[in-house]
């Protein structure tokens, strides 16, 4: 179903460029998935589409998601010819044994040569996703992996506790006892080895699972962590409008089927999503109006994983209101607890997490909902 499919995204992307008269786009990202299973001219042919349909940035961050075993010199260079100047590559573990656990397809032989094919292709800003926190995974096996990261030297580390998500494999086999259930304490000092070692080695954690060398933060995942609106293509895909969140089915078959039922014209008239309500809604599976309110409490929660924390003076123009007018209670309550701070940059007070805090995120970002 693959031509079908890109076929139904560029489609996708066109139609909603018409609804969002055009913006400019700073950023695009080939995630979700595997976009590295499909050829590269695919990826060409739909970044070609979304410089047709939006003003895309001439300097605009371009991120692919890419597997180790789908790493070829010429995957890379195809890639890097059609414009993706960012890759994000899930390696999870340097360990054979934990990347058999999680279902993997690689090994960390598979990694370590995938990296190099990348660095060699000249490509400067590789992203090397981590998890940690698994079921039988000690510090000094995890500390091993970490050391072998540092030393690649990649621009990018995400690390990532495990989630044991319903209806996969590995949670129904921790749920009858054939796995161990994963240690909650034994997964912070992994943690906190993590932000040792690559503070140590010059990375800025900037925000709770992200860490990256100077001028290298991901400008995509920023867009997220700052509320900001932003538009998903695809099977399962999620957007972000003003005053609206919504998702796309997640059955590539009922994607494909609900695009061709969109009628071809040139949507010159739409002027929201109003007039596109009866054709789109084939698209989407569910949605969410968001209030005021609820946009404050996503700004908050979301805000709050950046190292920098909140700008009272950014959320006073945002939405017109100080921040301890809304949540003074909550925020005086949290300092009780040392989990959260104020502090001053050039007369402007930030809320940011302490160190504490960003061990208890969720704590925290509860009393936000």
């Amino acid at each position: 179903m693959i031509d079908e499919y890109v076929e139904s995204l560029q489609k996708e992307i066109y139609v909603w460029s018409k609804i969002v008269k055009n913006p400019k786009v700073k950023t695009v990202f080939f995630g979700g998935g595997t976009p590295s299973y499909i050829k590269a001219n695919d990826i060409s042919l739909l970044l070609k589409t979304i410089s047709q349909s939006f003003m895309l940035d001439e300097s605009a961050e371009i991120t692919a998601e890419i597997n180790p075993d789908d790493v070829t010199f010429n995957k890379i260079y195809e890639l890097m010819d059609s414009g993706i100047n960012r890759v994000s590559m899930g390696v999870q573990s340097l360990d054979d044994r934990f990347l058999k656990l999680l279902g993997r397809r690689h090994n960390s032989k598979d990694v370590i040569t995938a990296y190099e094919v990348i660095r060699n292709a000249g490509l400067n800003n590789i992203n090397l996703d981590l998890i940690y926190g698994l079921p039988y995974q000690k510090i000094n096996i995890w500390e091993n992996t970490v050391n072998k990261i540092i030393d690649l030297n990649p621009e990018h580390v995400s690390g990532y506790c495990l989630t044991l998500e319903p209806g996969t494999f590995l949670r129904h086999q921790v749920e009858i006892g054939v796995r161990k259930k994963p240690d909650d304490d034994l997964a912070a000092d992994m943690y906190r080895l993590l932000c040792e070692k690559l503070n140590s080695a010059g990375y800025l954690n900037y925000e709770i699972s992200n860490w990256a060398k100077k001028g290298k933060q991901s400008l995509h995942n920023l867009c997220y962590w700052k509320n900001n609106i932003y538009l998903g293509f695809g099977a399962g895909a999620h957007s972000h409008l003003p005053g609206l969140r919504y998702e796309n089915v997640s059955s590539p078959v009922k994607y494909i089927n609900s695009i061709k039922n969109i009628e071809d014209n040139n949507y010159s008239d739409a002027d929201d999503l109003t007039n596109f309500r009866d054709q789109i809604l084939g698209v989407i599976k569910d949605f969410e109006l968001n209030d005021k309110q609820m946009q404050m409490s996503d700004t908050m929660i979301l805000g709050l994983r950046l190292t920098e924390g909140i700008y009272y003076s950014e959320f006073r123009q945002r939405f017109g209101l100080n921040l301890d007018e809304i949540y003074g209670n909550e925020i005086s309550n949290l300092k009780e607890l040392d989990l959260l701070e104020v502090y001053k940059l050039n007369e402007d007070s930030i809320l940011r997490l302490t160190e504490k805090g960003r061990l208890l995120g969720n704590e925290v970002f509860l009393k936000f909902v």
